[in-house]
């Protein structure tokens, strides 16, 4: 039998609180450790202690702990984060594009070697594709409009994209 499932949610006595920290603690510095070693990457951790108002830091050597910090803010002034925010339009985008390229890829043959029961089959499919996308668009519009905003104007979310893939899935379009 294995162990039961810890709930998350504070623990309310100090001394069994304080007694967890230095062993969550513990096991933090001993997985990053790990990563650091098996992974050949630099790992730094801060961790401030509440109970005494410490800091600890790990590794215990300062200057790898500072070359790391100083990394990660070059990094960051220089706009080299890592991460890319990506909005709406920019998945809609690129699911355009993907999309278009999955058709190139379906090359003519395998179009005009389809039977015109085949094609109607695939013309009901990309339909019914467009309408779950237009679904999809409209849920997530509503959820970030007020609900005082809400109402038939739902329907007309980036009109001009879903045009356009429409206007490619159906051939209208370059």
């Amino acid at each position: 039998m294995g162990r039961s499932k810890l709930r998350l949610e504070l623990i309310h006595r100090e001394k069994d609180r304080r007694t967890a920290f230095e062993k969550k603690k513990k096991a933090l510095e001993k997985s990053a450790k790990e990563l650091s070693v098996l992974c050949n990457v630099d790992v730094a951790m801060i961790v401030n202690d509440p109970f005494t108002g410490s800091t600890s830091v790990w590794p215990p050597e300062p200057p790898v702990v500072e070359r790391l910090i100083h990394s990660y803010e070059s990094k960051k002034r220089d706009g080299d984060s890592g991460t890319k925010t990506f909005h709406l339009s920019d998945f809609f985008n690129d699911r355009i594009e993907n999309t278009k390229t999955e058709i190139y890829n379906c090359n003519d043959e395998k179009i005009t070697s389809m039977s015109s029961e085949e094609l109607k089959h695939l013309d009901e499919y990309l339909k019914a594709k467009i309408c779950a996308v237009r679904r999809k668009m409209e849920m997530i519009k509503a959820s970030r409009m007020p609900p005082a905003q809400m109402g038939s104007d739902m329907v007309q979310v980036q009109p001009e994209i879903m045009q356009q893939t429409y206007d490619f899935v159906a051939g209208n379009g370059d």
